[in-house]
């Protein structure tokens, strides 16, 4: 559908220009139409950029849902393993999601009060998703699997973690950070499991 064609190429557009160094001009041309065309599906570049911005929030969540339902059940250590691997490989098939997140995040346009519905969708899921794994980090703590830290600032260590991370694969160093991934996983769980435990391997 033209709409979903439209959308694609204004997310790579708005993720690697940003939002004022995108054009509908470039968007039409990127899916090969002319400028007017656009007007039948968005009234305006702000309303390109809501509809890609809720269409990118709401993914996120979702695919946040399927992850914590894939992790249920599995022992306490694997779960920050997983959950690490899972957001890197959701981020690395697509690395333009990730920039206009950064974007949406940081420096969103001027404000529009229909932006805040879309933020409102990341605020939401990152606090349910911290709260989840604080549960999880607490009963890890609870049961002696990790060393005693306070399972909050332990989270929220490993979400920044994850967040510099993700930030580095985007304009990569002299590193293959991808090559590394599991040994930069070890080391952050030998910083959280509790003396003499050993867990499996970074997957």
């Amino acid at each position: 559908m033209m709409v979903d064609r439209l959308k694609e190429a204004a997310l790579e557009l708005f993720a690697w220009r940003g939002y004022e160094g995108t054009s509908l001009t470039g968007v039409a041309g990127a899916v090969g139409i002319k400028k007017p065309s656009i007007y039948a599906h968005y009234g305006s570049k702000m309303d390109l950029f809501l509809s890609v911005a809720g269409w990118v929030s709401r993914e996120y969540r979702q695919f946040w849902d399927r992850s914590l339902k894939e992790a249920e059940g599995m022992r306490g250590d694997e779960v920050p393993l997983f959950l690490f691997q899972r957001v890197v490989g959701f981020f690395s098939q697509d690395p333009a999601r990730l920039a206009f997140f950064l974007r949406l995040w940081v420096f969103p346009p001027d404000d529009d009060p229909e932006l805040e519905s879309a933020l409102d969708i990341l605020r939401e899921n990152n606090r349910r998703i911290v709260e989840t794994v604080t549960g999880i980090v607490r009963r890890g703590v609870e049961s002696r699997l990790f060393r005693e830290v306070d399972p909050e600032a332990a989270t929220h260590l490993i979400f920044c973690l994850l967040d510099g991370y993700l930030l580095r694969t985007l304009r990569p160093l002299e590193y293959d950070y991808t090559a590394e991934l599991p040994r930069l996983l070890d080391l952050l769980m030998e910083g959280l499991r509790a003396p003499g435990e050993r867990g499996g391997e970074a997957r």
